[in-house]
């Protein structure tokens, strides 16, 4: 009797925490997605501008990949 509380409890516990993952996931993903993403686009320009011509191409292409990710994952599009 006393192990079928305790595994009730132990699912009860992990249920919750799965209907708390769906909601945030659901309800605050795209702006999560959306928020991270243009932060690191950001913080690229910024070396960008101060980093020297030969790594200014990877810098540009980490740029088009965080953007890329970001419309793949949360439907997120940024103005160029």
């Amino acid at each position: 009797m006393f192990e079928d509380l305790v595994l009730l409890g132990i699912a009860f516990v992990v249920y919750s925490f799965f209907i708390r993952w769906i909601t945030l996931y659901l309800w605050h993903g795209k702006r999560v997605i959306a928020s991270v993403a243009s932060r690191a686009v950001d913080t690229f320009k910024k070396v960008k501008a101060s980093a020297p011509v030969s790594k200014r191409e990877v810098i540009e292409s980490k740029i088009r990949k965080i953007k890329n990710w970001a419309s793949h994952r949360g439907n997120v599009h940024f103005s160029d």
